[in-house]
């Protein structure tokens, strides 16, 4: 399981749109789509360009970008992260740290 670490200045009361970023991903009709470029850390994840994800821990990816508190949830443990990926829905768990 690899760790995705917060952007450098963050700390633990960085926002969940720091996370989203960190993972190269951006606002996409209800969700967020993984773009062209990203992180090394989503790759290792197992991440792709394209990806579309659309729920962490079960909750619409919508719902934690807004929540610091279910993004701290998120980042206590391994996250269960649910992708769009070609017409196929796949799901992933990682740390979010």
């Amino acid at each position: 399981m690899q760790a995705i670490a917060p952007p450098p200045a963050a700390t633990a009361g960085a926002g969940p749109l720091d996370l989203l970023q960190k993972l190269g991903a951006a606002p996409a009709a209800g969700a967020y789509r993984i773009g062209a470029e990203p992180s090394p850390e989503a790759r290792r994840a197992g991440l792709q360009p394209g990806d579309v994800i659309e729920r962490i821990n079960g909750l619409p990816a919508t719902a934690v970008a807004s929540d610091r508190q279910l993004i701290a949830q998120a980042m206590a443990g391994p996250a269960q992260v649910d992708v769009l990926r070609g017409g196929k829905r796949i799901s992933f768990s990682f740390a979010l740290r």
